[in-house]
C-alpha cells in the first residue's frame, strides 16, 4: 500500500482508526484475544503511513500494551509500553505539539 500522498495518508489514518474501534468492540465483547489482531493491524498501518515515530503509533502501542496486560502477558505489555514511551519522549524532545505540556493531542 502506498501512503506517500496526502489523501492516501488520511485514508490510512481513517482505516487505522476504524481498526482500533473494532479492536475496542471486540475486547468488550469477547476479551482481549479477539482485539489483538485488529490492534496489530492498526499499528502496522500507522507505522507504514505515518512512520515509526508518530504519536499515533505510540497510541497503537499503548492499546496493544493494555490488551497484553488483560491477557496477563506482562513481558509483551512492557515491550509495547517501552516502545510507546520512547516515541512520546522523542516527540516531546522535538517540541512537537502532540505531547507538549502533558495535555496529549487535541482532536
Amino acid at each position: 500500500m502506498r501512503v506517500l500522498l496526502g489523501g492516501r495518508r488520511l485514508m490510512c489514518r481513517s482505516v487505522a482508526r476504524s481498526l482500533v474501534a473494532r479492536g475496542i468492540r471486540a475486547s468488550s465483547r469477547a476479551g482481549s484475544s479477539m482485539a489483538m489482531p485488529w490492534s496489530k493491524r492498526a499499528l502496522a498501518i500507522r507505522e507504514k503511513a505515518l512512520g515509526g515515530e508518530h504519536p499515533d503509533v505510540a497510541q497503537s502501542l499503548n492499546n496493544l500494551a493494555e490488551l497484553a496486560l488483560g491477557q496477563r502477558n506482562w513481558t509483551l505489555a512492557a515491550g509495547y509500553w517501552q516502545r510507546a514511551t520512547k516515541i512520546i519522549e522523542h516527540t516531546a524532545e522535538r517540541g512537537l505539539p502532540e505531547f507538549q505540556g502533558g495535555r496529549g493531542r487535541q482532536g
